[in-house]
This record gives C-alpha cells, structure tokens and sequence, in this order.
C-alpha cells in the first residue's frame, strides 16, 4: 500500500506523524515497488573481476536494506505503544478490558439495549482500523525485505564461494609451475656437471695421446741420429733427411 501521495490521517491520541515517519513510509513504499527491486546479479559471472564488482554492489545494497529494516522495525514498534497493539497484532480499543463483571447478563428471550453509536467513535475506530491494517501493511513489507535480504546473502555466498575457488585453483597451479621450474633448473644443473666431468676426461685422454705422440717422435728422432753418426763413421754418405 503507497501512503507517500496521501495525507496522513490524524492519530486517536490527538499527536500527529513525525516528519521521519512520513519520509520513512515514501522510502518503504519506493523501496518495496516491485518493479523498482533490484534483481539479484546473475551468479554465473564471467572472471574475477566482475565478481568483485558484484560483491561492491550487492555489500552496499545489503546495508541499505538492513538499514531501512532496522528502521521499520523500530517503527513497528514504536505503533504497537502508540496504538495499543500486543504482539500478536491484535488491536485494543483503548478503554476496553477483559473484566466483563460490570456487564449485564441477559437471557434467551430478553434484546440487550445498543446504545446508538456516536460519530467521534465511529471516525475513532475507523482511524484506529486504518492504522491496523497500515501495521500490518509494514510487517508485510518487512517480510519482502526479509527476503530480499536473504537472496542478497545467498547469491554473495555463491561468488564469494566462486572466489575462493578461483584463488585456490589459482596457488594450486602456481605451486605445480614452481615445482616443474626447479625440477628443469635441477635437471639442467645435472647436464652440465655431466658435460664438464665428461669434458674433463676428454682433456685428459687427450692429454695422454699428445705426451705419447711427442715420446714416439722423440725416440724415432734418436735412432736416426744413431744411424746417422754410424754411416759417417764408415765413410758412407747418408743423404739428408727430407722435411
């Protein structure tokens, strides 16, 4: 029911609303407009990003919603003093009591005396019959935020369900990079001590054949030089040695 347009009927107690009451019941009634609620976000968001973006608004709006709760609530409250209302939401005419000693009994065949009703009554319990069924009015209006409420939580859960999800596959794949990168630093590590050590045997080796090669020459150049000295000693000629 939207009671930002009309005038507020005046109270049985002879007070009048509050400014922060008439404002309160416009914001309610803008609020609660079905085609001014706010549909929750899709929970199949695409990345991060747009998540987080979804996360912002639907913080904002969760408080926004609780806030106007808090505030309906209180002023539930506040008419269930003012007009006399238990918390069962029953109305209670003031003056009336659950002491029906003072009324007279009456038989089967006697009519009981109605005094005729006066109009002050009249207008007061119309006015009270409003109030009541403006009560109730916000208690429904409290349910539909409670719900909307809910479906805010519900769906935060969900991205934020998504997010953790996210993050961990994210270090999950992270800690598997890291670990293939230090097994291909190791292995390559492992080659190259392989290829020095192997390296250094080849030297070695080679080492080896060069101090050979210089033996063997050194030797064959020995004994030409003996069969050399031996020619000239018995008077032959040794042509020299090409090189």
């Amino acid at each position: 029911m939207d009671y930002s347009g009309a005038a507020h009927p005046p109270l049985t107690d002879g007070s009048s609303y509050d400014h922060d009451e008439f404002e309160l019941d416009n914001e309610i009634s803008c609020r609660s407009h079905p085609n001014q609620s706010p549909d929750p976000p899709s929970p199949e968001a695409g990345d991060a990003a747009h998540f987080a973006s979804n996360i912002s608004v639907l913080s904002q709006r969760l408080s926004t919603q609780r806030d106007l709760l808090s505030a309906i609530t209180g002023k539930a409250a506040s008419l269930r003093e003012r007009y006399g209302l238990n918390a069962s939401s029953h109305l209670i005419i003031p003056g009336a009591t659950s002491d029906t000693s003072s009324i007279p009994s009456t038989s089967a065949t006697s009519t009981p005396s109605i005094p005729p009703a006066e109009p002050n009554c009249i207008q007061a319990s119309h006015q009270q019959q409003e109030q009541n069924v403006k009560y109730l009015d916000l208690q429904k209006e409290v349910q539909v935020l409670n719900q909307i409420i809910k479906q805010y939580e519900s769906t935060l859960d969900i991205v934020m369900g998504k997010l953790r999800a996210q993050a961990v596959t994210a270090q999950r794949e992270k800690m598997e990079l890291q670990v293939k990168l230090q097994k291909a630093l190791d292995d390559e590590r492992a080659i190259s001590q392989s290829l020095r050590t192997e390296n250094a045997i080849l030297q070695s080796r080679l080492d080896d054949a060069f101090r050979a090669i210089r033996e063997a020459l050194g030797a064959a150049s020995e004994d030409l030089t003996d069969l050399f000295s031996s020619n000239n000693h018995h008077g032959l000629h040794t042509p020299p040695l090409s090189t």
